[in-house]
């Protein structure tokens, strides 16, 4: 059997990994500070975890379609 791998990066400028993992990459926001997310280390553990927390939603999404987002593709 065949088999696909789909990666969500949503944090790859400091803890995040930057490098594709996947057959296909989506790099929500292009990698960076997700909308919604604290900006700041002051907002204690979510300013750690709320981008991370994302991919799983965006993950989610693309194989649902629920919430479909825009995708465009990279200039690299």
């Amino acid at each position: 059997s065949k088999t696909c791998r789909k990666c969500v990066g949503t944090r790859q400028q400091h803890q995040g990994y930057k490098e594709p993992l996947g057959h296909i990459d989506f790099c929500a926001n292009g990698g960076k500070d997700q909308p919604g997310c604290p900006k700041t280390i002051f907002s204690g553990g979510e300013y750690f975890k709320c981008d991370h927390q994302r991919s799983v939603i965006l993950f989610i999404d693309t194989i649902t379609g629920i919430n479909s987002a825009r995708a465009y593709p990279c200039s690299s």
